[in-house]
């Protein structure tokens, strides 16, 4: 309780992020327009979010509002004795101030009017100490994309591979570039209804002290807000008729006030408003393919569904109808079947303002997704393609999020009698409060949560009969021979469909029908039948389930069920004020700002991998021979019929026919899993009976059948899970790490095995002031991250199981040298009893027994053998330290992650050279916490030994991943309506989390992740911003860009390890290097009235309100490895060598360019127009992206270099593969299908018709 009210009053006594993420500041000076005098108490007001918000001027006439949410304002300025003055349209940047000096003149008596002035956003911004950029709503609604990402890639350094993908700022991986929405980090689904959105902003460099956990950028999305008059509009969007991809789009949006205050009176103001949109989306790929999709034609797929199996016309046995069908079987279609998409999107906001200075704002989204692709893997959603497309996996997203935020400004107004200026002035905190939840479930679409029915086959009765053998019995004199029952045999199977899966079932049905009688071949047992070609329950053998290792075979499931819930909550406390010098003005001031963050996540996964549930039961299911064995001490004789047990048989009252009479015995059980107990008692079985677990249903079948242990399966496990219990049921409480050893079901006699929740904790603090000195501006800050994974973690990399005894601790083994610590671990000739001492280690440093360093540890084995740390004094109760007894103490080898505290200070400055120039630089210190790899189980370390070898363990101590970044630019007037910019920037980057190995180690080597990447990122950014002149708009941008690091992502360096050589760093372009990048956005507009200067037909102006939005994108090819082998690439399952050509990434794909396009028609409408309310119209465009149908290649073949041809058909290995197959030809063409991967190519052009109406 204590610890909570600490970390409240700490909430509150410190300071936030969220409003101040999303906010921005109205800067400037009234003056008198004749003489130029400032006007003081002049008043400045403007309506925020449908309530008003305003400021004085000071006695030299500076006035500031803040904070203001980013967007479009309309401002007004009054004074007694003045005309008013008002702007309309004046933007707000997030985190930006925007200048905006007035001038007014002496009002006349008779006539009192107020001037209206359209704002034009300057060429120059004055407060440039953050590079990027930002878009408005206008201009989001005018773009030939609604794609958030898409829209953030056309800033100057940022890299998109393709539509709708992820963003590499600057050279950083994708996961270094954070997103928020109105001040939440977003943590599943960004999306948000189109219009909803009221600004975009992407921050490349400069990063303000508030923002943190980001090496890459900051993507920043401000929603709408109330305004104070009733408005919306509604959207329907089509490609119906235009291309085959089926695209269809609705949404709406409201505005307005809901309760307004002195209602008809001059004081009349909105207290109560809100802003409402929604929107659906049904795509039926939303990823289509620029060449075609194959698809096995309907006939040809309905007979290989009725027809599987095909009788081997040169051999026994069966052959697949699948393997077998050609080129003419199989044609190309445009959209990928059963990926449809449906998507709903929601976003609300109220904002309350009780009195004048106080806001309360409530707020949300919501998004629930279902198909689709995306988070897919496409190289699995192609195995179903061609024989098996109604088992594609499926998915479901939701993502809700919401939050609560109170603002208080403290009221600034001075008089005329105020005749001493204040220090301190626009003083105002924001208290948030947010929380974001995310469901999400991968499945087979048919068999959905069904676990048992995704393997089940159908109905196999397994007959038996028992097998005798000649013996003999001896006792106490008496001997007889004769036939002795050893055991039960299969003798025939028969089969059922089950219903459940019409494609097994079809599959069986021929294997029988196609065996005959032949039942001594074919299905005498449930082996037998699976070997010749027969589909039992269960795993089936990739020989069965797939075609040439190519594409799945009908009926074959989706092979996991997997259920994610992850919550975040957060608490942001921002405060801020302005100060300045006793006499000073606004414009010379510190606008200081400090913050506090506090962040809790806690994420829940369940998994299972249902396919083997049914080999599982037959596993665990009581074997005779094995479970149940006979009671060999007690021999039976069968006389006549009659049972005489052999300790009474005497010979004479009973003689024992070796001929007609057996030697029988009693069954009695050896042991009993859990599973055939609980499978038993189910069913109704006895303990001693027979069963066969492929005759049940798989309706009466679930989990709680099994026990933890046994889904766990020695390591080769059927569940995964953390959160909740191995059932899939949510944990209600955090269970500590060694319960997992400790915890059982003393009713059932079992291990529970729980796994808490995964639940880091994440803090951060930062100071910032921004202050003019002269016609400099400067942000000046640092910001403080603490991040607390809050799990264990192995206190030894090097021995991650067990507790090690260090120099120190160890005297009985002789003197140690003067160079080797106290704290250096021990290395022996035997772990546990120990006679000499090998050699030492301290971190990743080995030294000999003699001190000296060494780099191999094998030489401290001269004779061979192994090296083994000295290991802690086990238990008594568990001698050889097993991990997986009981009594296994996980808090010896274990300890709390420390968490990780990093300081990084921010500087950034904008410098006035003239009014034609602005020169601006920053230097950032920024970090993030690990993105992935970062989280462990205790069943990770339960089964370590089963899975060293070959397996990639997740690293629960990865630290932060850090970048330093400095960049220095100008900015250049070149004409009244357009300027360059032209700027420099590099990158460091340090302790990229990596793959590595770790050597040595005990129990095993094992692979794990490390953060030892680094890499350098310079540049140069050119841009171009042509303002309207005329009817042209353009804004233009290059960047010349160099990034090279030791990795490009978290595994890219996998396949050193398998070369031999691991953790070898050397400096290479990253795959996401694009050398060149262009991008240019020109809007050409005609306007209507007096200002329309296009053609005319019958005296009509035919363009007006019409316009073109084009954006064109170019790069140079991205960076790829060059193969010296051919290799079968597209195949799965089947294990091959590459052998590097050349450098890593050291060639590359060619030149990629797009142009994607907007043409649209505004159409006012007349009717219904009121004063103050917003004018009614209606816009009909037509989108077309990629309107070139280019088809530019973002992916190839290592060994040919094309997106086409992987080269292993046609090579000498390759054909030798073709030659020995079932049909040659056959797999030659579905290889040749394969291999035209739709993923090496940018999508193709797709086209919508949109109509808006707003009101």
């Amino acid at each position: 309780m204590r610890k909570f009210l600490f970390l409240l009053a700490f909430f509150f006594i410190s300071s936030g992020l969220a409003f101040a993420q999303q906010s921005g500041e109205i800067q400037g000076k009234v003056t008198d327009k004749d003489t130029g005098e400032p006007i003081p108490f002049a008043n400045v007001s403007l309506v925020v979010n449908g309530t008003m918000q305003g400021a004085q001027s000071d006695f030299d006439g500076f006035y500031s509002i803040k904070p203001l949410p980013a967007g479009g304002y309309t401002v007004k300025i009054s004074y007694v004795g003045y005309q008013g003055k008002q702007y309309d349209g004046v933007v707000v940047y997030a985190d930006r101030i925007t200048f905006l000096d007035v001038q007014i003149s002496q009002e006349s008596e008779l006539l009192k009017t107020v001037e209206v002035v359209s704002y034009k956003v300057p060429l120059l911004e004055a407060d440039k100490t953050s590079t990027g950029q930002t878009v408005t709503k206008e201009q989001i609604m005018k773009m030939p994309t609604r794609n958030v990402a898409s829209i953030a890639s056309q800033t100057a350094g940022v890299f998109q591979s393709d539509e709708g993908g992820g963003l590499n700022v600057k050279g950083q991986r994708s996961e270094s570039t954070d997103y928020y929405i109105d001040g939440i980090k977003v943590r599943g689904s960004a999306a948000v209804p189109a219009q909803s959105i009221e600004q975009l902003t992407v921050i490349t460099g400069g990063l303000p002290a508030r923002f943190g956990d980001a090496t890459g950028g900051i993507v920043n999305i401000t929603t709408r807000g109330p305004s104070q008059f009733w408005s919306g509009g509604v959207e329907l969007v089509s490609s119906k008729f235009l291309e085959p991809y089926g695209y269809y789009l609705g949404n709406f949006s409201l505005s307005g006030p809901l309760l307004k205050k002195g209602r008809g009176t001059s004081t009349e103001r909105p207290i109560l408003g809100i802003f409402l949109s929604g929107e659906y989306l049904r795509e039926n790929d939303d990823r289509p393919s620029a060449v075609g999709i194959w698809q096995t034609k309907d006939d040809v797929l309905n007979n290989i569904r009725e027809n599987p199996l095909v009788r081997s016309a040169t051999a026994s046995g069966f052959l697949k109808n699948t393997d077998i069908t050609r080129i003419d079987g199989f044609e190309q279609v445009d959209v990928r079947p059963n990926v449809k998409k449906d998507e709903i999107t929601g976003s609300v906001k109220l904002d309350f303002q009780p009195v004048q200075n106080i806001n309360l704002t409530f707020g949300g989204t919501a998004n629930y997704a279902t198909g689709g692709t995306g988070g897919l893997n496409m190289d699995v959603i192609r195995r179903y393609e061609l024989f098996s497309p109604d088992h594609i996996p499926g998915q479901n997203q939701q993502t809700y999020r919401g939050y609560a935020r109170l603002t208080q400004r403290f009221n600034n107004a001075k008089t005329a009698e105020d005749t001493k200026p204040s220090a301190f002035s626009n003083a105002y905190y924001s208290l948030q409060f947010d929380f974001t939840k995310n469901y999400s479930t991968f499945e087979d679409p048919i068999f959905q949560d069904r676990l048992f029915d995704y393997g089940y086959a159908g109905k196999f009765t397994t007959y038996r009969a028992p097998v005798y053998g000649y013996t003999t019995l001896e006792r106490d004199g008496i001997s007889i021979t004769g036939l002795e029952f050893q055991g039960l045999a299969d003798t025939l199977v028969t089969y059922e469909p089950g219903g459940v899966n019409s494609d097994k079932d079809n599959h069986n049905l021929q294997y029988f029908a196609l065996a005959g009688s032949d039942k001594d071949t074919y299905y005498t047992n449930l082996v037998q039948l699976s070997l010749n070609g027969g589909i039992r329950n269960g795993n089936v053998p990739a020989s069965l389930n797939s075609s040439y290792n190519l594409w799945y075979t009908p009926g074959t499931p989706y092979g996991g069920y997997q259920k994610d819930e992850n919550d975040q909550a957060r608490i942001v406390f921002n405060g801020s004020i302005d100060i300045k010098r006793p006499g000073g003005s606004d414009r010379n001031k510190h606008a200081i700002e400090f913050g506090f963050e506090y962040e809790q996540r806690i994420d829940r996964s369940h998994d299972v991998f249902p396919m083997g549930l049914w080999n599982l039961m037959f596993e665990r299911n009581a074997r005779f021979g094995r479970d149940i064995i006979r009671d060999l001490d007690n021999p039976i004789l069968i006389i006549n019929g009659e049972e005489i047990p052999f300790s009474e048989y005497d010979g004479v009252t009973h003689v024992f026919n070796p001929y007609t009479d057996t030697i029988t015995y009693n069954l009695i059980r050896a042991e009993q899993s859990y599973f055939d107990r609980k499978f038993r008692e189910r069913f109704g079985y006895g303990s001693l009976g027979f069963v066969n677990v492929d005759e049940v249903n798989p309706d009466d079948l679930s989990l709680d059948l099994f026990s933890p242990d046994e889904l766990f399966n020695n390591g080769n496990n059927y569940v995964a899970y953390y959160g909740y219990d191995y059932l899939g049921n949510k944990l209600t409480s955090q269970p500590a790490f060694e319960d997992f050893w400790k915890a059982r079901n003393e009713e059932e006699d079992i291990f529970t095995r729980p796994i808490g929740a995964f639940r880091p904790i994440y803090m951060a603090g930062f100071i910032q002031d921004k202050f003019a000195f002269k016609d400099l501006i400067f942000n000046v800050g640092v910001r403080v991250d603490r991040f607390d994974a809050n799990q264990k973690v192995p206190k030894d990399l090097y021995s991650p199981l067990y507790a090690t005894r260090k120099a120190g601790e160890v005297s009985n083994l002789g003197t140690h040298p003067s160079t080797i610590g106290s704290d250096y671990v021990v290395y022996v000739d035997n772990e546990v009893n120990p006679s000499k001492i090998l050699g030492y280690r301290n971190g990743e440093q080995w030294y000999d027994l003699t001190g000296s360093a060494v780099s191999d540890p094998r030489v401290l084995v001269s004779g061979g053998g192994t090296v083994n740390p000295y290991l802690a004094a086990p238990l008594t109760d568990n001698p050889k330290n097993d991990v997986k007894n009981e009594n296994y103490d996980p808090n010896l080898a274990f300890e709390d992650y420390k968490p990780q505290i990093t300081v990084m200070p921010r500087v950034a400055f904008s410098f006035e050279i003239s009014d034609e120039a602005i020169f601006f630089a920053h230097y950032d210190i920024l970090s993030q916490r690990p993105q992935a790899r970062l989280q462990t189980t205790p069943y990770d370390y339960y089964f370590f030994a089963e899975n060293a070898i070959g397996g990639l363990f997740n690293n629960p101590n990865l630290r932060p991943e850090r970048t330093v970044d400095y960049q220095i630019g100008f900015k250049q007037k070149v004409s009244t309506s357009s300027a360059i910019t032209i700027s420099a920037f590099y990158r460091e980057l340090k302790d990229m989390i990596q793959v590595i190995n770790v050597p040595f180690a005990y129990p095993s080597t094992y692979n794990t992740f490390g953060n030892i990447d680094f890499g350098t990122v310079k540049g140069l950014e050119f841009a171009y911003d042509l303002r309207r002149t005329g009817n042209i708009q353009l804004s233009a941008n290059y960047t010349l860009q160099f990034a090279d690091a030791t990795g490009s992502g978290v595994t890219s360096q996998a396949a050193l390890i398998d070369f031999g050589v691991p953790n070898l760093r050397t400096i290479n372009p990253v795959s996401y290097d694009a050398r060149h990048m262009i991008n240019m956005n020109v809007d050409y507009r005609f306007e209507d009235g007096k200002d329309y200067n296009g053609p005319k037909l019958f005296g009509k102006d035919v363009l007006a309100n019409t316009g073109l939005n084009l954006i064109f994108r170019a790069r140079s090819g991205t960076p790829y490895s060059r193969q010296a082998n051919p290799t079968p690439s597209v195949q799965f399952g089947v294990r091959s060598q590459s052998q590097l050509d050349g450098s890593i990434n050291g060639s590359r794909l060619p030149f990629s360019f797009r142009v994607d396009a907007r043409l649209e028609r505004d159409i006012p409408l007349k009717f219904g127009r009121k004063e103050g309310k917003s004018d009614k119209s209606i816009n009909i465009y037509l989108l077309v992206q990629n309107l070139l149908d280019a088809d530019n290649v973002i992916g190839v073949y290592g060994f040919t270099g094309t997106a086409e041809d992987d080269g292993y058909i046609n090579s000498a290995e390759g054909q030798e593969v073709v030659t020995g197959q079932v049909d040659p030809t056959a797999f030659a063409d579905q290889y040749t299908m394969k291999v035209n991967d739709p993923g090496n190519f940018s999508l193709p052009r797709r086209a919508r018709l949109g109509l808006m109406f707003n009101f």
